[in-house]
């Protein structure tokens, strides 16, 4: 980091729990991120460039444009500062949790049929999504991508390559899943919250949760 562009996703506030309602609210999560990189890209790439790249952040580019859009920031990253782009995608599964459990929610009557239309239609989507800007993209250094589901060989994530997984079983990032217990005491220290009636005991009964692969390593969870 510091060397190469970074783009950052987060897919956290996705909701909908049909496919057009989550999509309309990905177009807007997309265009927001065109806003956000345009102060470094737009005025530096080429007329005509700029106008797909304003379509995208105007909410007005078709779904094919918007499948390509992280390739197409690293693109530009690479044509006007000559270095390849690191993604970093938060909750990149959201998206596909929620329609699949709005999917469950919806059949009450055992006899019923699942209607997977939906959710075929989002696994289609997030799959040239993620694949255009992960695997068939010469402009990408590097990518983190962090959600709840395993990045598994099959699904929307088929098509990558040299993926490497890292969960709480893992010993080398298990201490960067939450809080350990040393930041914990300084940020209780820091606000002197036993001064507000709060004790160690209590945040460890509301945010200490996590199990880990090593017995040493105490996590709180964030959230």
């Amino acid at each position: 980091f510091g060397q190469y562009p970074c783009v950052l996703l987060s897919l956290a506030d996705l909701s909908g729990s049909t496919w057009d309602e989550q999509y309309q609210k990905l177009v807007i999560l997309i265009a927001k991120l065109y806003r956000n990189h345009a102060g470094m890209l737009l005025e530096f790439i080429d007329p005509d460039q700029q106008t797909l790249y304003n379509s995208i952040k105007t909410k007005t580019a078709p779904k094919q444009e918007l499948k390509l859009s992280l390739q197409y920031l690293s693109m530009w990253y690479f044509e006007v500062y000559q270095r390849k782009t690191i993604f970093v995608i938060d909750e990149y599964d959201r998206g596909l949790e929620m329609l699949f459990q709005s999917l469950i929610n919806q059949k009450v009557d055992s006899s019923e049929q699942y209607d997977w239309s939906d959710y075929t239609k989002a696994v289609q989507f997030y799959s040239s999504f993620f694949q255009s800007a992960l695997k068939d993209n010469k402009y990408m250094y590097k990518s983190m991508m962090f959600g709840v589901s395993r990045v598994a060989k099959a699904g929307i994530m088929s098509g990558l390559n040299n993926v490497k997984v890292y969960t709480l079983l893992d010993n080398r990032y298990i201490d960067k899943f939450g809080f350990v217990q040393s930041e914990v005491d300084m940020l209780f220290n820091t606000f002197q919250l036993s001064q507000n009636g709060i004790s160690m005991d209590q945040i460890k009964n509301m945010y200490n949760g996590y199990q880990t692969s090593s017995p040493d390593v105490v996590l709180y969870n964030s959230w």
